[in-house]
């Protein structure tokens, strides 16, 4: 019935075509007919793993001590310089695609302020331009993916289903779905408009905060607390740094002994206590955070620095941040794997990761890292920072000095094919724990802590890695007294994919069997009968391991069969069962030896 229904609608496409169907619903039909973009056996092709590249900068953040002066002029040159940002970034977006004139904008800031706060100010306005620009690339190929995965859809009849793709349940269903479609058409229609324009839409203090203000009774938040907020993300107290000035920034300076002082822009000279129009606060800056290396870089090279408030706490906070100059070239996957590698599973709540050798062997036990998503994001990503923490001691511990990550990214996630992810209790489920991976942040803190203990992440590609890990590793690997989840399984997976080998063991390795498990000796033996009289001469013949065994049943005349692999040869030579030994003896095949006394002790 899907079959019928399916052609009818390719036919009505390619007889009415504008008045039924378009080229692009053809297209999409005879793709999902043929099977396009699937492999012979059904799986998509698994990717090469990859070594994640160093981070190219360093951004550090410390708590600014001031006094009620130091925030008067915090407060009156974030004001002054902030409006001045605000209308650069509006003549930039304004611009477009054309040249961006940065000659002329900062020769107009530079009469209403300095020469090096005008060139900071159009340089940022130029980062958030490209930035958002970008995003609106990424934005598109979203709804592209989005309207692809409805048309699809759509084309299976309601409750049908069409190779592995599932029609809507109702037709009520269908319909809002038709809805939503020409909805995301229009949307993509409106950001090709703004790409082909060059008008990017960019909201300084974030678009986020600004819907706030029309629903502050669902943020639990007063018009004044809103004001606070949107004013001090408005504030612009930033200075890109200068490598030949002194302490690496001219604007914002931070000696090594901690003073911070400022250049006030001319209009405000007033506030000046030093020549120069410069301000010295009354506080001292100290960064705990990888103090050497600022200290270093401030000696010869170029500094950032970003004076932020948090009107919430009511505190002041300033950010140093530096690029590194010369980063040499990545090594190869295989080099960086050649000790071994950890393997990771990234879940919600916990990390799950195995120790693997150089010839993909899980050795040791598996490690299980837990992970409080609960608190401020604050509190969440020094949760983070702890349990990336434990992780690279894992490692480092073990020798190891590689880990093996997936290349996850949960940004359409909501839009499997799969309806059993976007349905029902088990679709709300799915979408709640994809909400609760901190991946972005995990990502980016791993990155960085890796690189200050001279670890290499590498990044693998996250297909079928659970259900593989299931199928050939979650039963082998567990113990009567130590059973393992499918997401340890998961990190061997992980972890064998990034040494470069398959995911199933190696064919002929076959599982652990009884008889070759230790057991307790009883504690006195019994006569058995010798060999001589239970095997047949001639037929010990050694036979290669990994064959399949079977327990050798007695011959008509009453002796056992030679057995063919080493395994049965190991439980010939035991006794055999009390059961074999009686019907033997009725046969007449094995001579009943008269019954011995038992010696004691001493006779």
């Amino acid at each position: 019935m899907a079959g019928k229904y399916f052609l009818f609608l390719l036919w009505s496409d390619l007889m009415f075509g504008a008045a039924v169907g378009t080229v692009s619903n053809v297209c999409s039909r005879l793709c999902v007919l043929v099977g396009f973009g699937m492999s012979g056996n059904g799986l998509r092709e698994i990717a090469d793993s990859f070594v994640v590249p160093l981070s190219g900068g360093v951004r550090i953040r410390t708590r600014l001590m001031v006094s009620d002066v130091d925030v008067k002029v915090l407060e009156a040159v974030g004001a002054y310089l902030g409006p001045l940002a605000g209308r650069d970034l509006a003549d930039r977006v304004a611009v477009g695609d054309r040249e961006a004139q940065w000659g002329r904008r900062r020769n107009g800031l530079t009469r209403l302020s300095s020469s090096r706060w005008a060139g900071t100010i159009t340089m940022v306005s130029n980062y958030q331009w490209e930035r958002g620009r970008q995003n609106l690339f990424v934005h598109r190929g979203s709804l592209a993916r989005a309207i692809g995965h409805i048309e699809k859809r759509l084309v299976v009849p309601v409750g049908g289903k069409l190779r592995k793709l599932r029609g809507y349940r109702s037709q009520g269903e269908r319909w809002a779905k038709q809805q939503r479609l020409a909805h995301l058409k229009a949307e993509l229609v409106e950001v090709d408009r703004l790409i082909e324009s060059g008008h990017v839409p960019i909201v300084r203090g974030g678009r986020r905060l600004l819907k706030k203000r029309h629903s502050l009774d669902q943020a639990n938040m007063s018009v004044d607390e809103w004001r606070k907020l949107w004013e001090a993300e408005r504030l612009f107290i930033t200075a890109f740094g200068e490598g030949a000035k002194d302490w690496g920034n001219e604007t914002i300076r931070v000696t090594p002994g901690g003073e911070l002082s400022i250049r006030v822009p001319s209009p405000l000279k007033d506030l000046a206590n030093r020549p120069k129009n410069r301000y010295v606060f009354d506080g001292r800056v100290e960064f705990s955070y990888r103090g050497s290396e600022w200290a270093d870089q401030i000696v010869g090279g170029a500094v950032r620095y970003d004076i932020i408030h948090d009107p919430v706490k009511d505190r002041w906070y300033i950010d140093a941040s530096w690029t590194f100059d010369k980063i040499g070239p990545l090594p190869s996957v295989e080099a960086v794997v050649a000790g071994g590698v950890v393997g990771v599973d990234l879940n919600d709540g916990h990390i799950d990761c195995w120790l693997l050798d150089r010839y993909g062997n899980p050795a040791g036990l598996a490690k299980t890292i837990m992970i409080s998503l609960e608190g401020s994001s604050e509190t969440r990503d020094g949760h983070i920072r702890g349990a990336i923490k434990d992780l690279l001691d894992y490692a480092a511990q073990n020798g190891i000095g590689a880990v093996a990550v997936e290349n996850l990214n949960f940004a359409d996630a909501k839009s499997r094919d799969d309806p059993k992810y976007r349905r029902g209790k088990r679709g709300r489920r799915f979408r709640r724990t994809v909400s609760g991976l901190p991946t972005a942040k995990f990502r980016d803190r791993l990155v960085a802590m890796a690189a200050n203990r001279n670890m290499w992440i590498v990044a693998v590609d996250p297909a079928y890695t659970s259900k593989w890990g299931a199928q050939h590793w979650q039963k082998p690997l567990s113990a009567p007294k130590h059973k393992i989840s499918r997401h340890h399984a998961a990190s061997v997976v992980i972890g064998r994919r990034a040494l470069g080998a398959r995911a199933r063991r190696r064919l002929g390795v076959t599982e652990v069997h009884r008889s070759d498990e230790r057991q307790r000796a009883t504690s006195q033996a019994h006569p058995t009968p010798s060999r001589a009289t239970t095997l047949k001469p001639g037929k010990d013949r050694p036979q290669p391991k990994g064959t399949k065994t079977t327990v050798a049943k007695p011959t008509t005349s009453g002796e056992r069969r030679q057995p063919k692999t080493i395994r049965g040869r190991r439980q010939h030579s035991q006794p055999p069962k009390q059961g074999r030994l009686i019907n033997a003896e009725r046969k007449g095949a094995v001579p009943r030896e008269p019954a011995q006394p038992l010696l004691r002790e001493g006779c």
